[in-house]
């Protein structure tokens, strides 16, 4: 901040971060995590952090072995190799033998990672419920299909405008 009038002030700062749309989404991103791993923890699932929130929400039934996880969520496979050691401590999956190669490995999920599972939707819709309060659920369902078909136009890799 400059004392001449013409640095930008916090409140100059708050404003350019809040047109950010990337800023945006990661704070919201950040809070939405943050109420389901606290929604997760009062349910007694404890141990929980965002990173394997992460892991567990991209990890397929059938299971995945570690390089297909770290390549879905966009981390090295040391990272998903840490998280997933930290889960199988908790009790949340377990490594097995891949049935395709029996050399290889995949991470499943345990009885009590399956629960989380089926915990996990009703503890989402809450939170999901909860932003509704706040801007109107016609406005939220609205985001979410715009984000939708945001990440599909970048998966994608090819322009998607006009769309319907």
């Amino acid at each position: 901040m400059t004392t001449s009038g013409k640095g930008a002030t916090g409140d100059d700062q708050g404003d350019l971060r809040r047109q950010n749309p990337g800023w945006l989404l990661l704070r919201i991103s950040q809070d939405f995590f943050s109420k389901v791993v606290e929604e997760f923890r009062d349910r007694g699932y404890l141990g929980l952090q965002n990173s394997h929130a992460n892991v567990l929400a991209h990890l397929p039934f059938e299971g995945a072995r570690i390089t297909e996880l770290a390549t879905s969520i966009g981390v090295t496979k040391q990272a998903i190799g840490l998280a997933v050691d930290e889960l199988a401590r908790l009790g949340y999956v377990e490594r097995a033998a891949d049935p395709e190669d029996g050399r290889a490995k995949i991470v499943c999920f345990t009885e009590r990672g399956l629960e989380f599972q089926r915990d996990s939707r009703e503890i989402v819709d809450a939170v999901w419920d909860a932003y509704a309060d706040k801007i109107g659920r016609r406005q939220l369902e609205g985001l979410r299909v715009d984000l939708e078909r945001l990440l599909l136009g970048i998966e994608k890799g090819a322009p998607q405008r006009g769309d319907e």
